[in-house]
């Protein structure tokens, strides 16, 4: 669970930078335009491969934690 819980804050460090990144992007986009943005959507992929990373570590652990604590009957 350890490693599902650093690879979601790489995710959520790697969101950060990508939205700081966007905003930057953005008021540059708005001043020169009315159009909208030409930033890509595929910059978020990092951060859903992450996410979904950091869900497989993490449900592992949680399932074998839940099953050794549910009762025998």
């Amino acid at each position: 669970m350890g490693v599902g819980l650093v690879i979601a804050v790489i995710a959520m460090v790697s969101a950060g930078i990508v939205e700081c990144y966007r905003l930057k992007h953005a008021n540059q986009d708005c001043r020169h335009c009315k159009d909208s943005s030409t930033l890509s959507i595929f910059w978020q992929i990092p951060q859903y491969a992450f996410i979904g990373a950091s869900e497989v570590f993490m449900y592992v652990g949680q399932l074998e934690f839940f099953n050794a604590q549910t009762p025998d009957g």
